[in-house]
């Protein structure tokens, strides 16, 4: 299978996209494409897709539908957003997932304290809400922070350019994924981590800077 990685970056911390990029190579073997705010990006031969007006506008559907245009002959096509940390186990659990048992996936993210981040999740009347790894739902909801998908469904589905941050952009992909059939899964077998603010408490996900 041929992988795909895509990462929308705001440009604000290099340091921690450095760190994204390399366990891609290291544990993907693949090279990303970032896109965003792109000027500062600290290793002269990345690739790039310099969209700084996108970035500072927060249109992350934008963003992650340019990336998905570049994705080639991929067959598994991953868009990540730049705080999203490879574990190394993360291609050969979905090598134990199989690729017949699914079209798009989520699989363990963890915050940086070790707890869920919004892995696997319901959305339903506004509210969003954690389920165990072993159950689902008619509602389930993945988070935009990391899509790992089929290339071919990107043929019939795509996220809403014009919305941008806190307008549930990855709420609608969601709802169109369901729509046309496609089957989501999670895969308990792959792990990244979130690292962004964020701690578990319960069934919800909660800044802890604020």
């Amino acid at each position: 299978m041929k992988w795909y990685f895509g990462i929308i970056t705001d440009g604000k911390d290099n340091a921690l996209l450095n760190q994204v990029v390399r366990a891609i190579e290291l544990y993907a073997g693949v090279e990303p494409i970032i896109c965003g705010e792109t000027s500062k990006v600290p290793f002269a031969d990345a690739l790039r897709i310099h969209a700084p007006d996108l970035a500072r506008d927060g249109r992350l559907g934008a963003m992650r539908n340019m990336l998905v245009d570049e994705r080639g002959d991929a067959d598994i096509v991953v868009i990540m957003d730049d705080d999203i940390i490879l574990h190394e186990n993360f291609i050969q659990g979905f090598d134990k997932l199989g690729y017949n048992e699914w079209d798009v996936a989520s699989c363990k993210i963890l915050n940086p304290d070790g707890s869920r981040y919004w892995d696997w999740k319901v959305h339903r009347n506004g509210l969003n809400w954690l389920i165990p790894y072993d159950q689902t739902d008619r509602d389930i909801s993945i988070t935009g922070g990391l899509i790992v998908a089929k290339a071919h469904i990107f043929d019939k589905v795509c996220w809403n350019p014009a919305l941008g941050f806190y307008e549930k952009e990855d709420v609608e992909f969601s709802d169109l994924l369901r729509r046309q059939g496609y089957k989501i899964a999670f895969n308990p077998n792959s792990t990244v981590t979130h690292m962004g603010p964020y701690t578990q408490d319960g069934d919800g996900v909660f800044r802890t800077d604020l």
